[in-house]
């Protein structure tokens, strides 16, 4: 498959883009690279090839669901512009 003109044409009307005569030429460009390259790899031969289920050997790797404390309530609201003692204090928003 190749890109022409009239494909980017009709791409540019689905995404309601707007390209000039040099974008169309870099985008025809650079799909045919990628269609090129997707062709290369097609060549490689995968057959005693596995298919890749995971990326890593590791299978469900969780860490411990603890609870801590890392702020209190007077740390944070003693950085805040405004606060009552237990609150932060922001303008109402109606």
């Amino acid at each position: 498959m190749m890109i022409n003109e009239q494909t980017i044409q009709h791409l540019s009307n689905l995404c309601k883009l707007e390209f000039s005569d040099d974008e169309k030429t870099q985008i025809i460009d650079d799909l045919n690279n990628i269609l090129n390259f997707i062709d290369k790899i097609k060549e490689v031969d995968t057959s005693d090839v596995e298919p890749l289920i995971y990326m890593s050997d590791r299978n469900n790797v969780f860490r411990n669901d603890s609870e801590t404390q890392s702020t209190s309530q007077k740390d944070a609201l003693t950085n805040s512009p405004s606060n009552n003692s237990e609150f932060f204090v922001v303008p109402k928003i109606l």
